[in-house]
């Protein structure tokens, strides 16, 4: 979650003046689903790049965490801003 709120910190600057960001958490009896919205320029998130491993860059890893952590991963550009929608199921209950 962090990371995704660091990213819509960093790039969720709207063109408008209206820098909003929303974070909203649902909790299920078998997974959290954690959805953060901005009002940024947005991206494809089936083109970002793997990051730099090698030259262990101090940031860039933010979304590839989050693809890597977490059970199911969308993000969709809406009209006025963007949404990205984490999930992740509970294990051993």
């Amino acid at each position: 979650m962090s990371e995704a709120f660091t990213n819509a910190i960093k790039y969720g600057e709207s063109h408008d003046g209206e820098d909003r960001i929303t974070l909203c958490f649902q909790a299920y009896p078998d997974r959290l689903v954690i959805k953060v919205r901005d009002r940024g320029r947005g991206f494809n998130l089936e083109e970002l790049p793997e990051p730099d491993f090698a030259g262990l860059p101090e940031g860039g890893f933010g979304l590839f965490i989050i693809k890597n952590k977490m059970d199911r991963v969308s993000y969709i550009r809406e009209p006025g801003g963007n949404l990205l929608t984490m999930s992740k199921a509970f294990k051993g209950k």
